[in-house]
């Protein structure tokens, strides 16, 4: 069967705003939120708990939903690198990174400002070049407040087919790009 909506995994650094642009979409289009390390908490480092977390997320197409985004949360990134990276492979033109300069987001990293900056370059940016190279899509929010980077999300996601609009229905279903 045919999924119905469209479907896009995030990806990005601790603190990029990943959750603050999939918020403001998930709103905008009406769309379902799916936040893996929600989905996973305390068990990020069992990539066998995690894929089937994704797995449902993934086959979740109910709903009037005409997008879901899975929040893929730097918890799960950093435990399951390279499962992560096999398993988004092949998603690879439904994956988007959310990226700004590591100088940048440390100062909003759920951890707080005083996180080592050298730990978290080396944790949230070097170890994961392999993932961040993955996605078709890649969004630069540097620089932007939140409300703008939220907004270059929503448009990047209705200019390339993530979602359009439909004067009868709202936001339509679109066939995913492979």
């Amino acid at each position: 069967m045919m999924r119905q909506s469209q479907l896009i995994y995030l990806i990005g650094p601790s603190g990029v705003g990943k959750t603050t642009c999939a918020l403001a979409a998930a709103a905008a289009f009406n769309a379902n939120l799916c936040k893996l390390d929600d989905l996973c908490r305390g068990r990020t480092n069992d990539w066998d708990f995690c894929r089937e977390a994704i797995l449902r997320a993934e086959n979740n197409d109910e709903g009037n939903q005409r997008l879901d985004i899975i929040d893929v949360g730097a918890g799960t990134q950093h435990d399951r690198n390279r499962e992560l990276a096999d398993f988004l492979r092949i998603r690879r033109n439904q994956a988007m990174l959310i990226w700004a300069p590591p100088a940048e987001v440390i100062k909003r990293n759920p951890l707080g400002p005083q996180r080592n900056f050298d730990e978290y370059l080396r944790t949230e940016y070097t170890s994961r070049e392999v993932l961040y190279s993955i996605p078709s899509h890649r969004l630069d929010i540097s620089g932007l407040p939140a409300i703008a980077a939220e907004e270059r999300f929503t448009d990047y996601l209705a200019e390339n087919s993530f979602a359009r609009h439909d004067e009868e229905s709202g936001f339509r279903p679109l066939p995913i790009r492979t």
